[in-house]
């Protein structure tokens, strides 16, 4: 979480890059990779607020794929961080 710990400001012009990344990572079967991306789109979402918002749209797609996974922790994680988003 490292990176949250810049300005908003400061990597403001890598926001889609970053969602694009965070969109791919979460097709990781692995459930500790999804838990840990869940935290940190929650907290990069309330660092940065509405500033992700435009580019959400692949991290929201990735993240009702994970809707359907085995681990209920997963599922679960799913909806408290995808529940911003609509």
């Amino acid at each position: 979480m490292k990176i949250l710990k810049f300005s908003h400001y400061s990597f403001k012009s890598f926001i889609p890059d970053l969602c694009s990344v965070i969109a791919k990572l979460l097709t990781d079967p692995c459930p500790e990779v999804k838990n840990k991306l869940c935290d940190f789109i929650k907290n990069l979402s309330e660092q940065i607020g509405k500033e992700i918002g435009p580019h959400s749209k692949q991290i929201v797609l990735s993240l009702c794929k994970n809707l359907s996974h085995n681990h209920n922790k997963v599922r679960k994680n799913t909806i408290i961080v995808i529940k911003p988003f609509i």
